[in-house]
């Protein structure tokens, strides 16, 4: 099977993205754009818009070990929304603290618990 398609890509400011993007949801049109690429902090705001699509059968008729293969925190968090799949994920970004023992140690101090306290 031969695909000879040629895709353009346009570079915009995040404010203008979102509100492009935020527009053509509400007029349940693509505008100018075949394809966007969302934030996942827009994904709950979109489902309750009922703006994406819920791709909950098709993943679950879908022959293939995409689902299975996406890190379980991106999956649960980030693609779904009240237990409904609205996005297939491309990449994930995973935040994580570390922090070295000894130096916090040596320096009289305790490890933080809490994002807010880093």
């Amino acid at each position: 099977l031969a695909y000879n398609k040629t895709v353009e890509f346009d570079t915009v400011p995040l404010e203008r993205w979102n509100s492009a993007v935020s527009e053509d949801a509400k007029k349940r049109s693509m505008g100018r754009y075949d394809f966007y690429v969302v934030m996942s902090t827009w994904i709950p705001t979109f489902a309750e818009q009922e703006s994406i699509a819920d791709l909950t059968a098709y993943l679950q008729e879908f022959e293939s070990s995409y689902w299975e293969d996406i890190l379980p925190q991106i999956r649960d968090n980030v693609a779904t929304y009240n237990n409904k799949i609205y996005a297939l994920p491309a990449d994930g970004d995973v935040i994580l603290m570390m922090y070295n023992d000894r130096i916090l140690k040596e320096h009289g101090l305790a490890p933080p618990d809490s994002w807010q306290e880093w």
